[in-house]
């Protein structure tokens, strides 16, 4: 249940907004494009205390996806699911359909990888880079050797890689052993073998850049 950022009251729905029951700011729209649609604003709002995703970045992943005809309640599955990774995180979008239909929001699985896929290149994929810093604040790395890190991510060629795994291999490297294959996967929750062949892979890089 979202509570006021203001006073903490509890957060209720009016005939157009969710606002506080105690100190009546209006916490977010109900009505989009002339619809009803209860629950969506408040969801939206719990998933950002429950993933603590960008709420903002959120809607308007949300109202993209809406916007290009997608069901809502896949378009919100989307919307959380790119904002968490956005983020460095990760979250199976499964478990977040779950969450989803568990708050009255009918989230399909299957449909909602569909929608992943079909707008993937409009939702965009965070560079490298941008990463590194992300998971450098995770790890508590230092500007040397985080630093380090982007030059060795700027050597990818993505091609298709996922930019997470090029941004925690690109780490691995700078750290120069003192994180271990298992420590990273732990931390970032990823894939050992994963993070094992995206270390493999800039090696070559850097062994064809001498």
């Amino acid at each position: 249940m979202y509570t006021c950022p203001e006073c903490g009251g509890r957060a209720v729905e009016t005939t157009e907004f969710l606002v506080c029951g105690s100190c009546g700011l209006v916490l977010g729209q109900l009505i989009e494009e002339g619809c009803y649609w209860p629950n969506a604003t408040w969801v939206l709002f719990e998933a950002a205390e429950r993933f603590g995703v960008d709420y903002d970045e959120c809607l308007k992943l949300y109202r993209t996806a809406v916007g290009r005809g997608v069901a809502r309640g896949a378009a919100l599955a989307v919307a959380i699911y790119a904002s968490i990774r956005r983020r460095g995180e990760h979250v199976p979008l499964k478990r977040i359909c779950e969450w989803l239909n568990s708050r009255g929001i009918a989230a399909n699985h299957a449909q909602a990888l569909k929608i992943l896929f079909r707008l993937s290149g409009l939702i965009g994929r965070p560079r490298p880079e941008e990463l590194v810093k992300v998971y450098a604040a995770k790890l508590g790395l230092d500007g040397e050797v985080t630093e380090r890190a982007l030059e060795i991510a700027r050597l990818r060629t993505l091609g298709g890689r996922d930019p997470h795994f090029i941004a925690i291999a690109a780490i691995y490297l700078a750290a120069e052993g003192r994180f271990t294959y298992y420590k990273l996967a732990k931390v970032t929750g990823r894939s050992v073998s994963r993070v094992w062949d995206a270390v493999q892979y800039l090696c070559r890089l850097q062994a064809l850049a001498k």
